[in-house]
């Protein structure tokens, strides 16, 4: 099995790049709490930032039951060539 080497990935820019797109997503995420809601359709369109964990929550659940998915189903054993 090939094993990928991080360390030319680990820069100090590549590292202040994904800081800085963390930071610019959390304060979107943030910004969505900020937005006053003039169509209420739903009872949770009144509680503010509601879409934006509810999307956070959801892929979170998505990617576990993928991962769940793959290990049961696809992964073989470490020796199943031999």
């Amino acid at each position: 099995m090939k094993v990928m080497k991080l360390d030319k990935y680990l820069t100090t820019a590549n590292i202040e790049k994904f800081k800085r797109g963390f930071y610019v997503s959390f304060a979107l995420v943030g910004f969505d709490f900020l937005i006053p809601r003039h169509h209420i359709f739903f009872v949770w369109d009144k509680i503010p930032g509601f879409i934006a964990l509810y999307g956070l929550i959801s892929s979170i659940i998505i990617i576990s039951v993928s991962k769940a998915i793959g290990h049961i189903f696809l992964m073989k054993r470490e020796n199943y060539y031999d």
